[in-house]
């Protein structure tokens, strides 16, 4: 959840995130701060173990090889084998 770096335009990505989410009727559980491994987060951890999908945000982590690329991935290669959860990735194309 990259909205906890006080930058706007992080902010309208996620508060759109989860606004089509809920216009979609898929309740947001939790995310997980940006710079926070989610892996040792555990109230993260266990909210996204009862969960029925999860959501990465891999937009602009992904895109700009960012050091928090591994993380994320990290965190995606837990779920994939560790949780029964599908995982869905957000990726924008940009032209």
């Amino acid at each position: 959840d990259t909205s906890y770096e006080s930058h706007h335009g992080c902010e309208v990505v996620i508060d759109n995130i989860k606004l089509l989410l809920y216009k979609n009727n898929i309740k947001t559980v939790d995310t997980n701060p940006v710079g926070t491994d989610c892996l040792e987060n555990s109230n993260f951890l266990k909210n996204m173990a009862s969960s029925d999908l999860v959501i990465v945000n891999g937009e602009g982590t992904l895109h700009h090889n960012q050091p928090r690329a591994v993380e994320l991935m990290n965190a995606v290669k837990y779920i994939r084998l560790n949780l029964n959860i599908p995982i869905v990735l957000i990726m924008l194309e940009h032209r």
